[in-house]
């Protein structure tokens, strides 16, 4: 319904669903729910009940309504009638922003809750948005666009969303930036008043939106519940002006292609309401218009920006690797020419060519190859830049062109042109260098040489008598007597050129010395006459005799010797005498392989020296303790003690003089320790030593032996240790200890190697060595062990007490007793698992144990905090024997008060052992059902039942079990009918009433009366509480959701500023009411909300004059009064903050 003037008579619908009036302000409607009151309605005595749920400014319904009071006005709102059937709205509003409205949903109800609406709208107007008016100062209009500069940006920008003219009802504004409510941390809203209506400036701070990175749409929305109003501005930043090469990641790489093809130019994020244009080359690229563009050729790529603030462009290159041209074949003179990479050249040692020039061309260079390096890897680990660069060594020069797209190498191998390392002169019987000499003179294969000093990659031939020798390739030569006579020649290549020289093998004249006695025929040299003893000489004269010493050679000779010499003629010896006696020897005179040489010993006669020693198996002399020395003939042994010396004496009984003597030791070999007849020897230098006497017709040897007296030590060596150290305390009178199973060797150490040893032991044994082993131990092993040592010098013992010994064990295999009517037998240590024991029984624990060395065991209780307690043998229950090497515990009766764990501990010298036994009870199970009384009927009447409890038990000790003990199926029953016969009377009830209220809180209820069945009449409800029946309830509780609150807040207008120029502020009162009384309540009541603010800020917009202030910024206007506290803000804006100075 619309209506647009006058006073309006509504009737409501007989409905609950409102209908809708919608009319102008100011126009008088009377509403009536009287015509739905009938005669029966007035009988009853009801009353109508009206509430209204005013329609905020927003359009939206109150939810908590107001209740209208018979007879009073409540904002121009009337109530009257007999039944309050009759409401009156005069004049009806919209609301405000401060003030109530009266229109909105009118309910009208009776106290049977029925229910009847009608709804009152105001036709208005939607708003519109300002887009031509004035403008405060320094401002502009919504819709205006907004370029920040990121390098300079403006402190504040002033935007104006403001509405034409005035309107009800007034419209609210709405602010977003990029779709999404503003952050008043970068933009603070405040009003202004230079037109009527709703005038508000947004300030945008562009220094924060830089900062975070924000721009995009700020929308100003003008809204009332009849339409809206919007408009946009667009803030952006000035087109960015920087370019990116990345991957698709958005990683920064190198402006370098790609093999996989994933490279990108980017220009950044585009600012909203942008657009792009890429141009590759100058050519643009249609297809693409967003922030990046995929790179795959080099290249200049251009990113243009575009939007309403401008244009910007940015180039960056896409560069290429660079590619070395490599050179090919071998440069042999190059001279001053530049070697390309990769070619071969070559370079000398000295002199001319001794160095060559190398040079790294790329493939080609124009400008998408740039920034490139060059660096030389050079022979020996060195490096060199640049693109040429100077070579003077052999070896391999890697040129390597780089830049930050990639690199590429060549290499030039430089090689050393030949020189051979050649010789001149003569080698005799020695290694030479090709060119010199060889002389072959002893037979043996020679080596010649053929080495180069410079030059690299060689391949070598070698020739015999300019035949190439086949199977010989190699930097040296065997030459042998086969060669001699011939030229070995070595000729050495390789790609810079050749070198080649020659040795000629030759080899030395033999010479032959003979002699002759010129008193026999020449055959015969005399040694094999009667006197003549010396059997070694090659010519044997008398003296007196005539000697000729003859050579024969090819070449010149010299014949020397004791009786003199001569030269290319024999020589002569007129009357021989022993002085003449000797080598002679004939050396040729060849210069270029050395002398040739041939020689014979020529002797007189005489008698080798013979030493008058001992005979073997005399008996070895012992000196008596208290005699320090004595002298003995060679071969003789001797013993000593240590205080003691003795002289040995080395007499011959024969030989022809001047006889010589040495002695020598068997410890120093063949070096000469003294010379002479006589030696001293004390007991410290124990050795064999050794005469010998020397002439000149031969040689006499004997020895003598120096004991010192035996020491014997018998020793154990075992890889366990003497266990002496491990026990508990260490025994007395004992050497040495071992455990049973141990490896033990007693070993015998004398200072004499050659010595007589025999072990013996108390058990009447014996075994002939220096070592015994015993392996492993046993308890047999133990007593006493005597080592016996017997040389020349006598003989000498030790002993070693052994004790053995077995750490206690518990023997956990042993056999166990059987165990007796009603007892359980159990070992310790034998099982880590819980050993069930029936209540009542008898336990007997046996820990049987071993061990050498008198043990004994014990019995403990470990407690459940890990510790462990001795046993309380005073309990009847607890019973301890040891017998020998067995310990029992007796528990009897056993019952859970005696659950847990037991501990047998065995001990002795060497070592302890523990074993526990776990014990927890059982209980022997006899299982059957047991039923408990049942229980009493729950009807007494009309069929009812009754239950009853079942439980398992069992029947020895009639405790409770698990009911999976008792048999399945046969379960007694647990439920059965009681009491089948009909009552006589019942209960019946009617249907539950409508809820009283439609929020939480309500009541709904039902009339519940007591039945007669026989005679069909309702009774008194005495007669069926009588037979127990049970009354059902006549009431509920019902409604959903919270009630509204009987109490809120009131506030009235704002009043006028504080101030007449610059910034103040307005007051108001805001207080607590009753929604229904409408009276003033304490605060406390409207707790549950909260308090609307008492006071805002106000701008009269006229600043006040300052003596000081001599002025301020126009962005003063829209900065917070929070910042004025900031000293630099208070002094540039003295107006605005001060607001009440004039």
């Amino acid at each position: 319904m619309h209506c647009v003037g006058g006073r309006i008579y509504v009737q409501l619908p007989n409905s609950s669903t409102p209908i809708d009036i919608r009319i102008l302000e100011n126009v008088s409607v009377t509403l009536d729910c009287g015509h739905l009151v009938t005669p029966s309605f007035e009988r009853r005595n009801l009353n109508a009940v009206w509430k209204l749920r005013r329609r905020s400014f927003d359009g939206d319904l109150e939810s908590n309504p107001l209740v209208f009071i018979p007879g009073t006005r409540n904002n121009g709102i009337e109530m009257f009638g007999n039944n309050g059937e009759f409401l009156r709205v005069a004049n009806p509003t919209l609301a405000s922003r401060i003030e109530p409205s009266n229109v909105g949903e009118f309910i009208c109800e009776y106290n049977d809750h029925n229910i009847y609406k009608v709804d009152i709208n105001i036709i208005g107007f939607s708003p519109v948005i300002n887009r031509a008016g004035m403008l405060p100062s320094n401002s502009i209009r919504i819709g205006t666009n907004i370029c920040i500069d990121p390098q300079s940006p403006v402190p504040v920008v002033r935007v104006v969303c403001a509405q034409i003219g005035s309107i009800n009802p007034e419209p609210v504004s709405f602010y977003t930036f990029n779709n999404q409510p503003i952050n008043h941390a970068y933009f603070f809203i405040s009003q202004f008043s230079i037109e009527t209506g709703l005038n508000n400036i947004i300030h945008v701070f562009p220094g924060l939106l830089l900062e975070y990175n924000m721009q995009g749409s700020l929308n100003c929305v003008l809204q009332n519940r009849f339409g809206n109003d919007s408009e946009t501005t667009k803030i952006l930043y000035s087109l960015p002006n920087v370019i990116t090469v990345q991957r698709s990641d958005g990683t920064i790489v190198p402006p370098c292609p790609h093999s996989d093809n994933d490279l990108f130019v980017s220009c950044g994020d585009s600012a909203p309401g942008s657009a792009v244009a890429w141009y590759i080359n100058g050519v643009l690229q249609s297809g693409n218009t967003g922030s990046r563009q995929r790179a795959t050729v080099s290249g200049n790529y251009t990113c243009v920006i575009s939007n309403v603030c401008g244009s910007v462009s940015n180039t960056t290159f896409i560069k290429d690797a660079p590619t070395i041209a490599p050179g090919t074949g071998i440069i042999t003179n190059p001279g001053n020419t530049p070697v390309p990479a990769g070619t071969r050249t070559c370079v000398s040692r000295t002199g001319v060519g001794a160095r060559v020039i190398l040079v790294c061309n790329l493939s080609f260079n124009n400008e998408s190859v740039s920034d490139v390096t060059f660096s030389w890897s050079t022979p020996g680990g060195g490096s060199q830049s640049g693109s040429i660069i100077a070579a003077s060594s052999i070896g391999d020069y890697t040129c390597t062109a780089s830049n930050q797209c990639g690199s590429s190498q060549a290499t030039t191998e430089v090689v050393g042109r030949i020189e051979l390392i050649k010789e001149t002169g003569t080698g005799i019987d020695q290694i030479v260098n090709i060119g010199s000499r060889l002389c072959l003179n002893s037979g043996n294969p020679v080596t010649v040489n053929c080495n180069a000093d410079f030059g690299t990659n060689v391949t070598r031939t070698w020739s015999r008598n300019n035949s190439v020798i086949s199977g010989v390739t190699g930097s040296s030569y065997n030459a042998m007597l086969s060669d001699v006579g011939s030229t070995i020649t070595c000729a050495v290549m390789n790609p810079c050129g050749m070198g080649s020289a020659a040795t000629q093998v030759i080899s030395q004249v033999p010479v032959t010395i003979n002699g002759s006695i010129s008193a026999l025929n020449i055959s015969d040299d005399g040694c094999n006459r009667p006197g003549i003893t010396n059997t070694t000489a090659d010519l044997c004269p008398f003296d007196g005799e005539i000697v000729v010493i003859s050579c024969s050679s090819n070449e010149g000779y010299t014949i020397s010797g004791p009786g003199g010499s001569s030269t290319d003629t024999p020589l002569v010896i007129w009357g021989f005498a022993l002085s003449d006696s000797g080598i002679y020897i004939c050396r040729s005179h060849n210069i270029d392989c050395g002398a040739a040489e041939d020689s014979i010993l020529v002797s007189a006669s005489g008698v080798p020296p013979l030493i008058r020693a001992n005979p073997p198996g005399t008996p070895t002399l012992i000196l008596p303790p208290k005699r320090r020395i004595t002298g003995v003939n060679i071969g003789v042994n001797v013993c000593l003690l240590g205080h003691q010396f003795v002289s040995i004496d080395c007499w011959t009984q024969s030989g022809t003089w001047p006889i010589t003597f040495t002695w020598t030791a068997a410890s120093t070999g063949d070096r000469v320790i003294q010379y002479g007849m006589f030696l001293r020897v004390s007991a410290n230098d124990t050795d064999v030593y050794t005469c010998s006497a020397s002439n000149a017709f031969g040689t006499s040897t004997a020895s003598s032996r120096v004991k010192g007296h035996l020491n014997v030590s018998l020793v154990g060596v075992s890889p366990q240790g003497n266990r002496c150290n491990q026990l508990r305390r260490r025994p007395h009178d004992v050497d040495y200890c071992a455990f049973v199973g141990d490896n033990l060797t007693l070993s015998c150490r004398v200072n004499d190697p050659q010595a007589t040893t025999t072990i013996m032991y108390n058990r009447g044994g014996s075994v002939r060595g220096s070592d015994i082993s015993i392996s492993p131990v046993s308890s047999f092993a133990e007593g006493t062990y005597l080592c016996n040592a017997t040389n020349d010098c006598g003989n000498s013992s030790d002993i070693l007490n052994l004790r053995v010994y077995d750490p206690a064990r518990i023997d956990r295999q042993q056999s166990l007793p059987t165990p007796g009517p009603n007892e359980v037998v159990i070992g310790a240590g034998r099982s880590e698992e819980p050993n069930n024991v029936t209540f009542g029984r008898s336990v007997k624990l046996f820990c049987p144990f071993t061990g050498i060395g008198q043990a004994d065991a014990t019995w403990l209780r470990v407690q459940p905090d890990g510790f462990t307690a001795e046993i309380n043998t005073s309990l009847a229950v607890f019973s301890m024997n040891n017998t020998g090497n067995m310990s029992v515990l007796t528990i009897s009766p056993f019952t859970e008060e005696f659950e847990g764990t037991y501990r047998c501990i065995t001990t002795n010298i060497a070592g302890d052992d523990a074993g526990d036994v776990v014990l927890q009870t059982t209980i022997e199970v006899i299982p059957e059902w047991v039923t408990s009384p049942w229980s009493e009927c729950n009807k007494i009447c009309n069929g009812g039942y009754r239950t009853r409890n079942i439980t398992c038990v069992s029947s020895v000790t009639n405790m409770t079990i698990d009911d999976r003990f008792c048999t399945a199926g046969t379960e007694p029953r647990t439920i059965e009918q009681c009491n089948i016969h009909l009552c006589p009377y019942q209960y019946v009830v009617d249907r539950w009433s409508p809820c009283s209220s439609t929020c939480m809180g309500g009541l709904r209820n039902r009339t519940v009366r007591c039945y007669n069945v026989m005679t069909q009449q309702f009774i008194d409800d005495s007669l069926c509480m009588d037979e127990g029946l049970t009354r059902p309830n006549t009431t509920h509780a019902c409604g959903v959701g919270d009630c509204p609150p009987l109490y809120s807040w009131l506030v009235s207008h704002y009043g006028p500023c504080s101030v007449t120029c610059g910034r103040g502020t307005q007051s108001r009162t805001v207080t607590c009411h009753n929604v229904i009384s409408e009276l003033t309540a304490p605060d406390s009541f409207c707790s549950n909300r909260s308090k609307p603010p008492v006071t805002r800020e106000c701008d009269t917009g006229s600043p006040c004059p300052n003596a000081d202030c001599t002025g301020e910024s126009f962005l003063c206007a829209a900065v917070p009064s929070s910042m004025c506290s900031v000293a630099a803000v208070r002094n540039a804006c003295c107006i605005s903050c001060n607001p009440t100075t004039g």
